[in-house]
């Protein structure tokens, strides 16, 4: 008779075979994990990639503005510069981001774009600040008397005074008309041209103070005079 192991009882046979199904499952379920973990690291990195473009694209845009062109017509919106060049601004008198520009990079735009660019400006009141409208209001009666420009650096520099007693004097400051600035102020009259401004900045999808549009590249956030420089003498190729 040969030599070995003696052959298993049915009992035997039957433990053999649930050792062998839990073996079996518990591979399967090893796989089932590794495979799992892997789903999982491939979802993670594809979610990391996104956040990255994500942010990159919120970069471009801080940089950038809002993508597309576009055309705004001036109209009767108070202007200076000799060029013909677009370069329109939407403010808010009272943002002190908007103050961070005029007081900027504008006037070394100014300096050196002056006689290239037609520089207007369209109130953009945010709501966020006291006196924002009233603001804008006095600068456009400031305009009446061919004085927008004085009248606005004069409430930039004193960002956060307002009241309607300051605007007035303002205005006396810079040796306005007294009376009929006061008029224009306190009949409101330039209330509807204010609130137009404000649709018109939304209907562009202007959604933060100030944005600028250089040609018909709108350019939103506090960018640095270089960053404007770059737009600026695009568009005055463009132009050419």
């Amino acid at each position: 008779m040969d030599g070995g192991e003696p052959p298993l009882t049915t009992h035997e046979q039957r433990q053999l075979k649930k050792q062998q199904k839990l073996e079996q499952r518990q591979q399967q379920s090893s796989v089932a994990v590794a495979a799992n973990k892997g789903r999982q690291t491939k979802t993670y990195a594809i979610g990391a990639v996104l956040v990255v473009l994500a942010l990159f694209g919120l970069w471009k845009w801080s940089l950038s503005g809002i993508t597309g062109g576009i055309v705004v017509d001036i109209g009767d919106h108070p202007t200076i510069g000799h060029g013909t060049v677009p370069f329109v601004i939407f403010g808010d008198l009272q943002c002190p981001f908007t103050r961070q520009f005029w007081q900027g990079p504008f006037p070394k735009i100014l300096e050196k774009y002056g006689d290239k660019l037609n520089i207007a400006f369209f109130a953009m009141p945010t709501g966020k600040h006291n006196y924002d409208r009233a603001s804008a209001m006095a600068a456009y009666c400031a305009n009446d008397q061919g004085k927008f420009w004085e009248y606005a650096k004069t409430v930039f520099d004193r960002q956060g005074a307002a009241t309607n007693d300051n605007l007035n004097d303002y205005a006396r400051e810079l040796q306005l008309d007294t009376a009929t600035f006061h008029d224009c102020l306190a009949s409101e009259k330039y209330k509807a041209k204010v609130e137009a401004d404000f649709g018109a900045g939304r209907g562009f999808n202007v959604v933060q103070t100030p944005t600028v549009i250089v040609g018909t590249q709108p350019l939103s956030g506090t960018l640095s005079f270089e960053d404007y420089s770059r737009y600026i003498d695009s568009a005055i190729g463009t132009t050419k």
